[in-house]
């Protein structure tokens, strides 16, 4: 055991000396990356009651009336 480690100490040696790879401590390399755009704010159909709303970004697709209910809580397919 003892052999594993010293081979995971130096192989973190390695990585700092030549720099070529980033640590994955290292905050650049965890971060989420920026998006090309902006999240596009518009009005859009709710899938489940087909009521318009205004959506803050393209993946949400369910109003704030509609994920209240049961059914969207409880993963059911229709909330009427």
């Amino acid at each position: 055991m003892p052999q594993k480690a010293n081979c995971a100490q130096s192989a973190k040696k390695y990585v700092l000396q030549e720099g070529s790879i980033a640590m994955s401590s290292d905050k650049n390399q965890t971060s989420k990356p920026e998006p090309d755009e902006p999240p596009l704010v518009k009005e859009r159909a709710c899938l489940m009651c087909a009521r318009p709303f205004v959506s803050q970004h393209v993946g949400e697709r369910v109003c704030n009336n509609c994920k209240g209910t049961s059914a969207w809580r409880e993963g059911g397919y229709f909330a009427a």
